[in-house]
């Protein structure tokens, strides 16, 4: 695998992308191919994912940057992670909108 991660401050990272031309656009083998990346790196917890695009003559061409950090112990992935706000979903209120009225 020739993919190449880039230490940072806080962590490594990389960015993916379909191979240029036919196929450029196609965002569900994008994060099959970045998946596959993550997986052959080993245990990571990763802080964030980034989707670019690219415009060009053949239509958007998309690329995916991943943020990690690599866990050292293979057990680490199951504990409990910390709570943030960024990366756990809010809980929505259980009251419902009230419906506009059609002009």
């Amino acid at each position: 695998m020739g993919l190449m991660a880039t230490r940072l401050g806080f962590g490594l990272a990389f960015s993916q992308a379909n191979p240029a031309g036919p196929g450029q656009d196609d965002i569900p083998s994008l994060l099959r191919r970045v998946a596959e990346s993550v997986e052959a790196i080993g245990p990571v917890d990763v802080q964030d994912l980034i989707l670019h695009t690219e415009v060009t003559d053949n239509g958007p061409w998309y690329s995916l940057t991943v943020y990690f950090q690599r866990l050292t112990d293979p057990r680490a992935k199951n504990r409990k992670q910390r709570k943030s706000s960024l990366s756990r979903p809010t809980s929505r209120s259980s009251r419902t909108r009230p419906k506009r009225r059609a002009s």
